[in-house]
């Protein structure tokens, strides 16, 4: 009795896990600091990260392809992942665009995707990272307090 039961439980956990869609996001696009591009030459070359994040579960979406650190002059980014289907998505941006900043100290911006049936590739041209909230994050153990 147990054995049966124990077989109908994996059947149903089985699936569901087939059944579940997954989707790809697919986002281009080029990062600024007021007007100007917000890439590895400023701010002393520290590195500026892009992420495709879960809105729901509050955890990066894993990466299929592209870069998270923004590697190049201009703030030009690419970016991957795959997703459940129905799952909100935002593209998650850690930068030094603020007053004084420190390297290991990123301010925080969140970028909503619209939300879309499918896969999705977005061209985002433009963001603009100087008016974003002030949400700090340390890449460090150590706390991130900027001011």
């Amino acid at each position: 009795m147990l054995f049966r039961l124990a077989a109908a439980l994996i059947a149903v956990v089985s699936t569901s896990i087939v059944s579940a869609e997954v989707k790809t996001i697919e986002i281009r696009g080029r990062l600024l600091c007021n007007g100007k591009p917000h890439g590895k030459a400023g701010l002393a070359g520290w590195p500026k990260i892009v992420q495709l994040w879960n809105a729901e579960s509050d955890t990066p979406v894993e990466k299929i392809g592209g870069f998270e650190e923004v590697n190049n002059r201009k703030g030009i980014f690419y970016i991957k992942g795959v997703e459940a289907e129905g799952v909100p998505v935002v593209l998650k941006v850690l930068h030094h665009c603020y007053e004084n900043p420190v390297e290991e100290c990123y301010k925080v911006s969140f970028f909503n995707l619209p939300q879309s049936e499918g896969n999705a590739k977005l061209d985002a041209t433009f963001l603009e990272l100087a008016d974003s909230l002030d949400l700090f994050e340390s890449r460090s153990h150590l706390a991130c307090s900027p001011f």
